[in-house]
C-alpha cells in the first residue's frame, strides 16, 4: 500500500516536467493540495504551454522568413532565365556575334582554307525555342511563358 495521498490525478508520463511538478508538488507532502495550489499549478502549466507555443511560433516564423527569401531568390533566377531564353532585341544584341564555327574548304589546287562562320540570329532563335520546348517537356508539359 502506498503512503502517498490519492488525489484522483492519473499521471501518464513521469518524464514530463509538468508531471514531475504535479508528482513532486502534490504527492511530495502529506498535505492535500489547496485551491491556491491547484490554481498555481494550472497557471504554471498554462505558462509552460504558452511559452512552448511561442517558441514553436517563433521557429515557424523564422522558417517562413527563410523560405520567403529563397522563393524571392528563385523567382529572380527564373525571371533572369526567362529573359535570357526569350528571343528579343536584348537577346539578339547579347548573342549575335557570340557563336561561330570553323568551316574548312579546299581550293582547286588542293589548298586548305578555314573560315570562321558566325551563327545567324535566326539559328540562335531556333536554338532558344528548342531549349524552352525541352524545358517545358522536362517540367511535365507546362509551357514556358513568352515562348
Amino acid at each position: 500500500m502506498s503512503s502517498k495521498p490519492q488525489s484522483g490525478l492519473t499521471l501518464r508520463s513521469t518524464d514530463c516536467p509538468v508531471t514531475r511538478a504535479v508528482r513532486d508538488g502534490l504527492y511530495g507532502t502529506n498535505l492535500e493540495p489547496t485551491e491556491d495550489d491547484v490554481q498555481s499549478l494550472v497557471i504554471a502549466i498554462t505558462e509552460d504551454v504558452i511559452a512552448g507555443l511561442q517558441a514553436r511560433t517563433d521557429k515557424q516564423a523564422e522558417t517562413i522568413r527563410g523560405l520567403s527569401a529563397e522563393i524571392e531568390r528563385l523567382q529572380g533566377e527564373v525571371k533572369q532565365l526567362q529573359e535570357a531564353l526569350t528571343p528579343s532585341a536584348d537577346t539578339k544584341a547579347a548573342y549575335s556575334g557570340e557563336f561561330s564555327f570553323e568551316q574548312t574548304t579546299y581550293g582547286d589546287q588542293g589548298q586548305e582554307y578555314t573560315d570562321d562562320i558566325m551563327v545567324p540570329w535566326s539559328t540562335i532563335k531556333e536554338i532558344i525555342v528548342a531549349i524552352r520546348k525541352r524545358a517545358a517537356e522536362a517540367a511535365g508539359g507546362e509551357t514556358c511563358r513568352n515562348g
